[in-house]
């Protein structure tokens, strides 16, 4: 039976992931003059720069700042408790910003690591068979 389901797995090397931007088949947040509020301060200019090996950079947080970043959330007690985002915010608009806000204020350092990132990809839905239910982009 046929069904709908969402699962893309993507595994670029940075070298890979680079060569997709300059080929204009992905494109860093701010790029084609888009407002860079949300990512600017990760500063992709200077992260397609660095190389393997790189050591990581600290970045100040900016107002709007919507970082991907990894937080334990064992050791996590924010003004939600145990939980990240604020369940006022729906529709996916503000919750980021609002927890990276929080991690500020609290103190802690915005690092940006040379061979850790994350790819967003818009979410695909695909009619499968049970057999054929993932995309695979590797290198």
């Amino acid at each position: 039976a046929a069904g709908v389901c969402v699962c893309v797995c993507v595994c670029l090397s940075q070298t890979r992931l680079l060569e997709e931007v300059a080929a204009g088949n992905a494109k860093m947040p701010g790029a084609s003059g888009e407002s860079i509020h949300s990512h600017g301060a990760t500063n992709y200019a200077h992260w397609m720069q660095l190389r393997h090996g790189a050591m990581a950079y600290e970045t100040e947080y900016t107002i709007w700042y919507e970082p991907y970043f990894v937080i334990n959330i064992t050791r996590w007690f924010g003004m939600n408790g145990r939980g990240l985002f604020d369940e006022r915010f729906y529709y996916g608009g503000g919750d980021k910003a609002q927890l990276a806000l929080e991690v500020a204020i609290r103190g802690y350092r915005f690092l940006v690591h040379s061979e850790i990132y994350i790819i967003h990809l818009p979410e695909v839905h695909v009619t499968c068979d049970f057999g054929d239910f993932s995309h695979h982009i590797c290198d």
